[in-house]
């Protein structure tokens, strides 16, 4: 604003003429710097905005991607290499369109790309991993269950038919004999 206009707005004509002056050169100071703060926190706040959204899509991608690669790798029986199959930050940019994008948002795409797949890519291959020992740990011991119930039934009646004394641990076998049945 002019002179003017800040001495009508603020009634300065009250003052006199260095307290008006004074005030004035304060003034327009305290404007200039208060304009370029708010200048540079709104363009801030923008840039901000722009990479936080890119690195919420990047995730977003990078999760789903590094999951299916994890997976690939464990099935093939490779070993747990999250950057074995990794698109390269050209690669990304070309598949995912980011060319057209501002600067801001396609560094945020990229890191958040880059974190997710490799968290998702080693939590899956750990997963599937975890997933078949754990079905074999399991379904081992169920059939152990089974197979040693039918085996304890079967001795329980030898002794009961032949009168033999009630005792089933003279029946129980060795690891090694269990292992060979």
């Amino acid at each position: 604003p002019s002179d003017i206009d800040i001495v009508d707005m603020f009634d300065l004509n009250r003052f006199n003429y260095q307290d008006r002056h004074s005030f004035l050169n304060t003034f327009k100071k305290k404007f200039r710097e208060g304009y370029v703060e708010g200048y540079t926190k709104s363009n801030l706040e923008i840039i901000k905005l722009s990479y936080d959204e890119g690195l919420h899509h990047g995730e977003y991608i990078g999760k789903i991607l590094g999951r299916n690669y994890g997976a690939k790798d464990y099935f093939e029986n490779n070993t747990l290499n999250y950057t074995r199959n990794m698109p390269s930050d050209s690669t990304i940019i070309e598949k995912f369109l980011l060319n057209s994008d501002v600067t801001e948002y396609v560094e945020g795409f990229l890191v958040g790309f880059k974190r997710a797949y490799e968290k998702s890519y080693n939590e899956c291959y750990r997963a599937m991993n975890l997933a078949i020992h754990r079905r074999t740990f399991e379904m081992g011991y169920n059939q152990g269950k089974i197979s040693g119930m039918i085996k304890g039934e079967t001795k329980a009646l030898e002794d009961y038919y032949f009168k033999s004394e009630k005792n089933w641990r003279k029946h129980l076998s060795t690891q090694a004999r269990l292992i060979r049945e």
